[in-house]
This record gives structure tokens, sequence and C-alpha cells, in this order.
């Protein structure tokens, strides 16, 4: 498996962990290929302008026969609906017989006033919400969690190639504050403030979702720099092109995590806190604080662990990936590229791989 795949295992483990509570060992299993694929789909499409129906609403006045532009939609919402289902059943029955770890899934159904009856059948008894509802509602992490927490992995140690000097002065703070004999902790984040900065502009320097994600549709007649926009109108915040302004990021195409440091003169308090790569207003992203958690303890465990170091060729020559070759579509992370992680220190190798055993057994008691 190389390390794309790696990233993408784990960014799956932990959306279904949270979402249904169930760990995904492969990302060849079928759960995982579905999601991506429907993923994929929907970065594929979500493109504005790509359908002549945004241009001419009319057509969704035709019979639904004759909107030939719905027909391969249709095909993969079903295969979202059977892919939902199906997690949220396993759920319902585990739920039944007693043995459902606590998870999204479960707990909205709770929440929601539904309980299981023998053989896992479902039993409304308060929701306004349909199953189906349910379904879609507990999968919101599992879909947009993975290749966004991947992505934005590639991108960190991609940037540790083209920058070591700022893995450095990581590794530097870690041995300060955590030593070598365990592993960093959440506990530990307030001593880490450099960490923190590197998965900041880890988020900025090469954002995944480079238009902010999905449209935001204006709700009331607007006008902006003298351009007037009309109400229902789609507006995409051009994320790449916020975190590339040298007005707010001077110097924006280079790595430089102290920009995130108060102590810094780089440090713009207006920016503070960082949400800008999780959208604006009552449609940001619900799973940011999720995601800030889970990309802090892998960066600062990789850091504390690991060199991140270029492949080389028969003549040991390093190859350092361009890093802007990356994936187009609606996100976008690095096209896969070699590289090599090598253990900082024997001891320190020998107590990943305790904990890696830990953590595995840990997990089988769970699931």
């Amino acid at each position: 498996m190389d390390k794309t795949h790696k990233a993408s295992r784990y960014a799956g483990s932990v959306a279904t962990s949270a979402a249904y509570g169930r760990r995904v060992e492969s990302v060849d299993e079928w759960i995982v290929r579905e999601n991506m694929a429907a993923m994929d789909y929907l970065t594929s499409v979500a493109i504005p302008g790509k359908y002549i129906v945004e241009t001419w609403p009319w057509l969704l006045k035709l019979p639904h026969s004759l909107q030939w532009f719905r027909r391969e939609p249709e095909v993969y919402r079903q295969r979202d609906i059977k892919l939902y289902t199906e997690l949220l059943n396993d759920v319902k029955t585990r739920m039944a017989k007693g043995v459902a770890p606590d998870c999204l899934a479960s707990q909205t159904l709770i929440s929601e006033g539904y309980a299981t009856e023998p053989g896992g059948k479902l039993r409304p008894k308060k929701s306004a919400l349909t199953e189906l509802d349910i379904a879609y509602t507990v999968a919101s992490p599992f879909g947009a969690g993975i290749e966004t927490t991947a992505g934005t992995m590639s991108t960190f140690v991609l940037a540790m190639l083209h920058y070591p000097g700022a893995m450095k002065k990581a590794q530097e703070e870690l041995d300060r504050a955590v030593g070598s004999r365990r592993m960093p902790e959440y506990e530990d984040r307030d001593s880490l403030p450099y960490v923190q900065a590197v998965v900041n502009e880890t988020l900025r320097w090469r954002p995944v979702a480079v238009l902010g994600g999905i449209g935001h549709a204006v709700t009331a007649d607007d006008e902006y720099n003298g351009m007037f926009v009309p109400k229902g109108a789609t507006v995409y915040a051009n994320i790449a092109g916020i975190m590339n302004d040298p007005g707010l990021f001077p110097s924006p195409e280079k790595f430089i995590p102290e920009r995130f440091l108060p102590t810094s003169e780089l440090f713009n308090p207006k920016l503070h806190p960082f949400d800008l790569p999780f959208g604006f207003g009552r449609r940001i992203c619900p799973g940011m604080h999720f995601a800030r958690n889970s990309l802090f303890i892998n960066l600062a465990r990789i850091l504390w662990a690991f060199e991140i170091l270029p492949e080389t060729n028969k003549e040991g020559v390093p190859f350092i990936p361009d890093s802007r070759n990356y994936t187009n579509g609606f996100n976008s992370r690095p096209v896969s590229f070699p590289c090599q992680f090598v253990a900082r220190n024997a001891d320190i190798a020998n107590l990943v791989g305790k904990e890696g055993e830990t953590a595995l057994q840990t997990l089988r008691k769970l699931m």
C-alpha cells in the first residue's frame, strides 16, 4: 500500500468510526470504494456551468423522462441510498443486539426518538426525519471527511519535502515539550504552537476545497465592489485565490508556519482563529473541529516519530516532487509521489510499534 492509500485508509477509518462505530482495515473495503466513487462523481459534476440546465433552468419543467441530464445522477443517487441505508441498518442491528459502540448514527437515532426492536427493526417515536433523512445526515462526515483529510495530509508531506527547515523546527519543539519516551497527545496542544502553525499553514498553502466547497445561494440582492449580485445567484468562494492573496499572506507561495504565530511580524490577528479553509457563515463546515483535531494529532505524531525524506534514484539523487502537481476537480490533492518515512531513532521506532499494537487491540475490542 502506498502512502497515499495509507492516508486514505486512515481518514476513512476515522470517518467510519465516528459515523458508524466501525473500523476500516483497507481502502479496498466496499464501503470505502463506494464512498470514494460517490465523492469522485460529486466532485466531477459540482463544477459551475457544467450542465446546460444551469443556464436554461426551464428545462426542469420538461417531463422527467425527457430530462436527459438526470439519468446519470439518478443512477449514482440510488448507489448512495444503497450504501448509506446499509450502513445505517448495520448500526440498527448492532443496537438491537446491544453491541453498537457510541457513534454519530446511534446518537442520532436515539436523539431523534427512534428505538430498535428485536431483529434490528427501526420503530419511530417522535422524529420528523425519515430513515433516509437520517441515513444521509449521519453520512456527512463519511462523505466529506475522507478525501479532504487525506488530501491535506498528502499536502503536509509534500510541504515537508520542500521545506525541511519547518520540519526541523517542529521536531525541536516536540523534543522540548514531549520528549522521546512518549507520543504527543491532545493535551500537549498548548505546548506545541509551532506544530499548530504547521497545521494552519498546510491548510492555507494548498487548500483542498479550492472553490470553498458547494456553492452558496444569495438570499437577497446584493452589491460587491460595484457589481450587482441578484437574489438566487450561486456564489463560490475562491479559497485558493484568498489563500494566495499577498495582502493577507505575504509571500503566499512559500510555506511559512510563522505567519500563524502571534510573536511573528507576519501574524495577522484578523485571521485568528484561522477558519477560512472551512468556509463561511452558517454554511461553515460543521466538522472543522473534528478535522483540526485529527490533523493535529496526526501531524504531531508523524513529526515526532519520522524524518520525511525524498526518495532517491539509483545514483543517489533525491527526487523532489513538483509542489504544483495537483489533481483537477472540485477537491484537489497532490498527485501521488514517492518519499521516505525514516524513524528518528531506534527507541522511537520500538515505541511506535508497541503503541500501534496496543491501539489495534483496543480497536478490536471496540469493533
